[in-house]
Order: structure tokens, then sequence, then C-alpha cells
């Protein structure tokens, strides 16, 4: 008897306990899965590294890839000033030479009818005949379009850019928009740098321009050439 007395009031002591147990997992407010996220939450942890981390390695990635394609470039006209029929690319700077509108006026004229027809004609025969300086200046051409892309890709992250990198990209830039100025596009008329700034890459125009008028500014003499 004592002993089914305290086997009743041990199960009425337990049960209160029970029932608030219950109520508080009843009233505890369920988390919406839509809301959104907490400030220090997954997401915002995310958005922090990919801000403070993986940005700014792309950036670099962008800057790096822009220097190799403006070296790769600059190697490729090299390359074609090297070949047995470069002394045609000789001879249009010549004309340029004795021109009052420079190489601008020579490559422009360089058309049928032109005043440079017959250097137009020249260039021609030599790609047709020289299978080496064809192929040469096909690469040159490629790495030269390769070049205006990625460095029109990188232009938004070049002002935070590595130091060391920004200033050898703008030693290729002046290279490669010297050469490229100088080199007869596939279209007569035009040269091989027109034919690139053709396909609406803004920032490579601005860079174009600022470039050309800092030749113009210390002129013809300081204008850079192929590094030797």
């Amino acid at each position: 008897m004592r002993g089914s007395l305290a086997l009743r009031n041990l199960l009425t002591d337990f049960r209160p306990e029970r029932s608030e147990s219950i109520s508080v997992q009843k009233t505890a407010p369920a988390q919406d899965p839509a809301s959104p996220a907490q400030p220090g939450g997954a997401r915002a942890l995310f958005e922090r590294f990919n801000q403070n981390r993986m940005q700014p390695r792309r950036d670099a990635d962008l800057a790096q890839t822009a220097e190799r394609a403006a070296t790769a470039a600059v190697g490729a006209f090299e390359a074609l000033e090297k070949t047995d029929s470069a002394a045609i690319l000789s001879r249009i700077r010549e004309a340029a030479e004795a021109s009052p509108g420079g190489i601008k006026e020579v490559l422009s004229e360089m058309r049928p009818g032109g005043a440079y027809d017959n250097l137009r004609k020249e260039f021609n025969a030599t790609l047709a005949r020289d299978e080496n300086f064809s192929a040469s200046y096909e690469k040159a051409a490629s790495a030269l379009d390769a070049y205006a892309e990625h460095r029109e890709a990188a232009a938004p992250v070049l002002p935070t850019a590595n130091a060391g990198i920004l200033a050898r990209l703008e030693a290729l830039d002046e290279q490669i928009v010297k050469a490229s100025s100088e080199l007869p596009g596939k279209d007569s008329g035009k040269s091989a740098l027109d034919e690139a700034l053709d396909k609406g890459r803004e920032a490579v125009k601005d860079l174009v321009d600022s470039i050309r008028s800092a030749f113009s500014r210390q002129g013809p003499s300081a204008s850079p050439g192929l590094s030797p």
C-alpha cells in the first residue's frame, strides 16, 4: 500500500515537468526557410569570402592573362620581322618616312587606285609567294586579336593591379600599338591595328588614343619599337 502511494506521488510530481516541456516545444517559433540570412549566416560568410578572397584572385588572373597575351603579340610581331620576306615591311616604313602623312597615309593609300597601290600589290604578292611570311603574318594578326580581347577584359581591374604587372603591360602596349599600326591589314587601306579596333573594343580604343597622343607630343623619335 505504501509502495503504491509512493508511485502515485512520483508520477504526480513528474507530470507538470513533462507538460511544461511539451508546452515549450509547441510554443517555440519555427524558422521561416524563406527568410533572409541573418548577419553572420552562411550566405553572408560566403559573400564576404568571395569579395575578400576570390574576387581579387579573379582580377589578378585577368591582368596576368592580358600580360601574357601582350607578350605573345610582341613575340609574333618580332617573328614576322625576322622572316626572309620582311623587306616589304621595311619598304613600307621607308615610304612612310618620305610621306607628309606618315605611316597612316601610306597604309590608307595602299588600295586600288591609291597613291601606294604598288606597295599593296607587292605586299599581297609576298603573302602569296612566301608561305613562311604568310603564316607569320596570320599568327601576328591572331595574336593581336587575342591581345585586344584580353586587354579589353582586364581594363576595369587594371587600376588596382599589381604595379609590376601594370608597368610591364604598359610597356608592351606601346610596342604593340606601334608595330600593329605599321603593319598592313588584311583589307586594303587599313592597318592591322585598325582591323583589331573595328571589333568595338572601347577600352582598347581609348588606350590606343592615349598612346598615339603621347607619341605625337614627344615626337617621332620617342615612338618605341619592338624590343631587339
